[in-house]
């Protein structure tokens, strides 16, 4: 019932005025619907948030239900066959993978914060396709600490000893994959180097990770699978696909393909060979 109210304090930004931020905090302590509050995009499977302490991705997706990173989406709905394995490395939220969900036919989600995972697992029990990993990914075996943030869009692995388990993704996937998304701000180059036997192969999956550009070890661990061969681009926020090259944007996020899909990958995202950089 409290939560038509919490919408219209929203709406009106209630906490600019004076006792307004007191009186949004009681409204989110005294309605337990807002701890796990389902939230549904374009007819996708609802995604469940927590209103009772949101940060700037849940007071988004609350306000205004869209697309998360539309540019990314739009490739994997041109890019992922129903017959797909995927994988969501870094779900967060699970934005992409109530997508990779409908597309895939199977999805491993992998997501290690455990603020999230309560309302991660009630999003994941209603989908159809998708296993999740209640892990961080690395290149060994073991526990690793985790840096949480009030925003957890920037939750990493941290420096040290912790509690929070890692594998490697080779031990736990065992079926080729046709596309990986990783969003583990900045420590995709260990997760790569963990998925050796996916990754470096003929047949290995098209990837896309996200990339600051003083930090290009991630793309330099794919680059040297030579079994894979893999060929780099940058996926701009609003601009077509370019090649990888050292203009791109201090934040990007790349898309890594193995030789093998290049024909493919040129076809459904409709790029020509001079568009994708190759001779």
């Amino acid at each position: 019932m409290l939560v038509p109210l919490y919408r219209a304090c929203v709406k009106y930004s209630v906490q600019t005025y004076r006792g307004g931020d007191r009186f949004m905090r009681a409204v989110r302590r005294f309605a337990a619907e807002l701890e796990s509050y389902p939230v549904s995009v374009d007819g996708l499977a609802p995604v469940y948030i927590n209103l009772a302490e949101p940060t700037w991705q849940e007071h988004e997706l609350f306000v205004d239900p869209k697309p998360h990173e539309p540019q990314l989406q739009s490739i994997f709905r041109a890019l992922i066959l129903p017959t797909d394995h995927v994988a969501d490395i870094g779900s967060n939220l699970g934005r992409h993978t109530v997508l990779l969900d409908k597309l895939a036919a199977y999805v491993h989600a992998f997501e290690p914060n455990p603020k999230l995972l309560p309302n991660l697992r009630r999003t994941v029990a209603g989908l159809q396709h998708t296993r999740l990993h209640e892990c961080a990914l690395g290149e060994h075996q073991g526990t690793v600490a985790l840096d949480l943030p009030a925003d957890h869009s920037m939750a990493k692995v941290g420096i040290g000893q912790g509690d929070c388990p890692m594998k490697r993704l080779d031990d736990l996937v065992e079926s080729r994959l046709s596309l990986m998304k990783v969003d583990v701000e900045g420590f995709e180059a260990s997760v790569f180097r963990g998925g050796l036997h996916l990754l470096n192969h003929r047949d290995a999956p098209i990837v896309v990770f996200e990339e600051i550009k003083r930090n290009r070890t991630a793309h330099d661990v794919l680059a040297s699978f030579g079994e894979a061969q893999y060929e780099f681009w940058v996926i701009p926020r609003e601009a077509p696909i370019e090649p990888y090259s050292e203009t791109r944007p201090e934040w990007c996020d790349v898309l890594a393909v193995p030789a093998a899909r290049l024909p493919s990958v040129r076809e459904r995202l409709g790029l020509s060979l001079p568009d994708l950089g190759i001779e």
